[in-house]
């Protein structure tokens, strides 16, 4: 069974203190989760990769053969502890735009390679344009496409209304994931067990809702995913133009789960001007260079680090209203050009209490 959010794996944490080493993480005991939305010259660049910058993230797997295989499979297997083959990588789309249909589609197929898709269900069922149809998500699922949920409004989940009760909130956003989770399940004839937040944001609460579920939970901030991610909160690299480049991509398809056995972070939603503090990690020894470890916020700035054994105390930068992302990275001790990585994420509210427009 999955980890529970923010869970403390104490025997670890122990043997550690007591300076006795664990296993050292493996590279078959990692994988990558690659994310996309558009795959399209016309759609705001923020959300999308050209046609031929996808093909050459393609070509780049299939030249350097890497194990391209379902989200599921992945996730069971580090779940379960089981190994992965080498480069294990898997390929998911959020939304179901249809350029994904058009264009990404004819490819993975072209190569036999799973992928898979989240639905938001209020877009599909009212046949907003630019969205693929229930129809055509049949056929990809028939294909083998994984099809997960994405609520049904694609709405912030984590941001309460104006007077609305803790028990109200959460009653509204286990409505969303639910009933979005039930349409695909009526359209499709599947269960869903594969859910990404809308636009990565989550929090204690919604975590546990989908843990209650048996549902992984699919986030935004970088990372590769090994036997110590929480599979509430799993991370994935989101390409985009800007940061799809062939360099960047293969930096982050080479990447490796960086060992964390706890993490600090105080709390995921705050408001900005709060006294950031510092993010505290606890890590388990494996094949990469401690010495070497930084970590940068979202503007890319270095921050200080404090490290004693293996636990490393990062002061944070000052949040401003958004989403604040701290990515953490350690060269191998023997592979060139190979990072352990480590993403965190808070969300901050204006400093009234309101949040910032998107």
């Amino acid at each position: 069974m999955p980890i529970s959010a923010m869970s403390i794996r104490v025997s670890r944490f122990a043997l550690l203190l007591l300076g006795i080493a664990s296993p050292t993480l493996q590279a078959a005991e990692s994988g990558v989760i690659l994310l996309y939305h558009h795959v399209s010259d016309s759609t705001p660049a923020i959300t999308s990769v050209s046609p031929n910058q996808f093909i050459e993230h393609l070509e780049y797997l299939e030249e350097n053969q890497f194990s391209v295989m379902s989200l599921g499979e992945i996730l069971d297997a580090v779940s379960e502890k089981q190994s992965l083959p080498e480069r294990s990588i898997a390929i998911s789309f959020d939304d179901a735009y249809e350029s994904v249909y058009e264009v990404a589609y004819p490819q993975l197929k072209q190569r036999g390679w799973p992928f898979s898709v989240f639905v938001a269900s209020e877009a599909i069922d009212q046949g907003y344009g630019g969205f693929m149809s229930w129809d055509q998500l049949r056929e990809v699922q028939q294909y083998g496409a994984e099809i997960g949920g994405h609520s049904v409004s694609h709405t912030h989940l984590v941001r309460r209304r104006e007077s609305e009760a803790d028990g109200q909130w959460l009653q509204r956003v286990a409505e969303e994931i639910d009933e979005g989770n039930r349409r695909i399940e009526e359209e499709l004839d599947q269960s869903v067990r594969l859910f990404a937040y809308p636009y990565g944001e989550s929090n204690i609460e919604i975590r546990e809702l989908l843990e209650e579920r048996s549902i992984y939970g699919l986030a935004q901030q970088s990372g590769a995913v090994g036997y110590l991610t929480d599979l509430y909160q799993v991370p994935r690299y989101p390409l985009a133009q800007g940061f799809s480049g062939m360099e960047r991509f293969a930096l982050v398809a080479r990447s490796k789960a960086l060992p964390v056995t706890e993490s600090r972070a105080g709390a995921l939603v705050r408001v900005a001007g709060e006294v950031s503090g510092t993010l505290d990690l606890m890590l388990e020894q494996g094949a990469y260079q401690l010495n070497n470890f930084a970590c940068y916020s979202s503007r890319g700035e270095p921050l200080d680090i404090e490290r004693e054994g293996w636990h490393l105390r990062i002061d944070l930068p000052d949040f401003v209203a958004g989403r604040n992302k701290i990515n953490c990275t350690a060269p191998s001790l023997s592979e060139n050009g190979i990072y352990y990585w480590y993403s965190q994420q808070w969300l901050v509210q204006e400093v009234d209490g309101s949040w910032p427009e998107e």
